[in-house]
């Protein structure tokens, strides 16, 4: 699969700073898509295909940590120049997405969406309404990226750079690992007390080295984010734990209990977020063992 070219041409509202077109491919300056403050719903966005020919065959949507819809509705459209006069309209179904309570709001869910849609010219996402937390005052969504994978003559890697001279996008980390990552900086540390953890995540590390010798800079920013999303919760379960053990040893036995929910809660999500990054690349992780 290559990852397909495409331009975000129609939303329905944006935050100033944070444009629709800031979606259209990826770099270290962009920050995502946000829908405007206390904005109806639902938001829409519409991408259009720079191959009207391109047959998607999977679709990766990755959320802000925060600013989580509750569903995004996918809609693709063929035959016309414009998604309102295409004749060939089909809606494909909708993913729904986490809070995000069990990380607090540290993690960013890669939802990956195989699909089967043949001489493509647009896809609609309908982003539903968000999901409420103390971090989201605006009662925002948002999306850091978008990648259409699968087959057409125009892929993003044969596009002239005329087509992106609206921002791109490179994924960055959590709130956490952000600045490191607008720097370039390095990875981090993959070997954690779980044996079977560190061995997944240097299997997605070795995917991710492969992607970037082929030049699939796209798709190594997307599981370098991964990795660095799936690393930080890791690292905060064993703080959790150390944590819990010493409360136990002072017997401040009701704290232990509190950070023993804490850590099961980030253990869910760290799972959840590494099986979203291994999902994406199912197939190359054969190749590793994965």
């Amino acid at each position: 699969m290559n990852k397909l070219a495409f331009s975000v041409v129609s939303s329905s509202g944006e935050e100033t700073d944070y444009p629709a077109r800031e979606l259209n491919k990826h770099s270290p300056q962009t920050r995502g898509w946000q829908s405007p403050r206390f904005c109806s719903y639902p938001q829409t966005l519409i991408l259009q295909l720079h191959d009207p020919n391109s047959s998607i065959s999977q679709l990766q949507i990755l959320a802000h940590q925060s600013k989580i819809p509750t569903k995004i509705e996918v809609v693709i459209a063929r035959g016309g120049s414009t998604f309102e006069n295409c004749k060939d309209v089909k809606r494909l179904g909708y993913i729904s997405l986490d809070s995000n309570e069990r990380s607090n709001f540290q993690a960013r869910e890669l939802k990956s969406v195989h699909v089967n849609a043949d001489q493509t010219s647009f896809v609609k996402l309908v982003v539903h309404r968000c999901h409420v937390n103390k971090y989201n005052a605006y009662n925002q969504v948002g999306l850091i990226a978008i990648n259409c994978l699968g087959v057409s003559e125009s892929v993003v890697g044969n596009v002239p750079v005329e087509s992106y001279r609206s921002s791109g996008h490179q994924v960055p980390g959590n709130s956490s690992s952000s600045k490191a990552a607008g720097r370039g900086g390095g990875a981090k540390s993959l070997q954690f007390k779980d044996p079977q953890l560190t061995q997944r995540l240097k299997a997605l590390e070795s995917v991710k080295k492969a992607k970037a010798a082929a030049e699939e800079f796209d798709d190594a920013a997307l599981l370098k984010a991964a990795l660095d999303n799936v690393s930080s919760l890791a690292e905060a379960v064993d703080n959790l734990a150390a944590r819990m053990k010493e409360a136990a040893v002072n017997e401040d036995y009701a704290e232990a209990a509190r950070l023993k929910k804490q850590r099961e809660a980030t253990k869910l999500a760290m799972n959840d977020a590494l099986e979203d990054a291994e999902s994406s690349v199912r197939s190359e992780l054969e190749s590793y063992g994965g």
